[in-house]
């Protein structure tokens, strides 16, 4: 089976999935679109469940699902997985650990947003490199494991972020 890679715009929390894919850091604190999206969507419920996980560390993967009845929970997701990123390892090693976390978990349908092109843009490594290390990451692993149906990847800032990671992806539609 092969999995199905979309590249698109629009609020990572609109797009329906397992989950989502946020970068968090080690001190627990969330800053950046990605997560006032999801706290808009669904409150604080997923990162109190980040937060229980502490001390985080670079590198770890915290799954937190929907928890109980999410009363107000809107978005089209039903869970997050959190990646901790202090800015110490290079992007395709995050995604990566997200993907591999994502089948640990037997998900099917991960959105993974373009991490390190908003807020951190530049702080590791240049947006295009980002981009690419993103693409390379999904690329490897969707020829070495094909157990995800469908990974979306949101790019909102700009048609030329999408452009590129269409072109740079296995299969891209």
């Amino acid at each position: 089976m092969l999995t199905n890679i979309d590249v698109v715009n629009g609020d990572i929390t609109r797009i329906r999935s397992d989950a989502l894919v946020a970068a968090i850091n080690s001190k627990g604190q969330w800053l950046g679109g990605i997560d006032d999206a999801i706290k808009h969507a669904s409150g604080t419920m997923f990162h109190r469940q980040a937060l229980a996980a502490m001390p985080l560390h670079d590198g770890q993967t915290i799954f937190a699902p929907e928890q109980g009845n999410a009363n107000g929970h809107t978005g089209l997701f039903d869970a997050v997985l959190f990646v901790v990123d202090d800015l110490q390892r290079p992007i395709d090693e995050l995604v990566t650990l997200a993907l591999k976390a994502a089948v640990t978990h037997e998900l099917l349908a991960i959105t993974i947003p373009a991490i390190r092109t908003g807020a951190q843009a530049g702080v590791y490594e240049p947006r295009k490199a980002a981009l690419t290390g993103l693409a390379n990451a999904v690329n490897k692993f969707v020829l070495e494991d094909a157990s995800l149906d469908k990974i979306t990847l949101v790019a909102p800032s700009n048609e030329g972020d999408r452009i590129l990671l269409r072109s740079l992806c296995v299969t891209p539609y």
